[in-house]
């Protein structure tokens, strides 16, 4: 009788034992879900501000070569049109208010594009900021439960 209940014992233990490391390699497994999901959050962001340094900096050429074009404009015409002082004054005004115009249209386009990206920015910041508050939570719940169901059991 008493080396039955000594195998039952033994038997009990090992139970035990297999669903505690079963509990750990499932914690663990969520655990690498959650970094492996954490990581491509984090390459998105990365990639997001990327795109946008690109974007400043093709915004930046774009106004630098604008401006040079608008100056190259401007001494070829009046070297052309010099004869006639005023209507040159009129038209090179004209042509300077117009690629001013063209140039605010291109900074409200790309201040536009910059407003949207940040927003994509700063929502999957948010995103990324409530996946690893709920990947802590998730964390301290599992090993809650496995430190009270093995302390349970020690008990009984």
């Amino acid at each position: 009788g008493r080396a039955l209940a000594d195998a039952r014992e033994e038997r009990r233990g090992e139970v035990h034992v297999s669903s505690t490391a079963r509990k750990l390699r499932d914690l663990h497994r969520h655990r690498t879900q959650e970094e492996h999901r954490k990581r491509m959050q984090e390459q998105k962001l990365m990639d997001i501000e990327l795109e946008e340094a690109a974007r400043r900096s093709a915004l930046q050429e774009h106004i630098a070569v604008q401006e040079e074009l608008a100056s190259s404009n401007r001494d070829t015409w009046l070297a052309s049109h010099s004869h006639n002082r005023q209507q040159s004054r009129e038209e090179r005004l004209c042509k300077v208010q117009e690629n001013k115009s063209q140039l605010r249209e291109a900074d409200r386009r790309d201040a536009d594009t910059l407003r949207l990206v940040l927003e994509e920015k700063q929502a999957l910041s948010s995103q990324l900021q409530q996946a690893l508050a709920s990947t802590r939570q998730t964390h301290l719940e599992h090993t809650a439960s496995v430190f009270i169901e093995t302390h349970t059991q020690h008990i009984t």
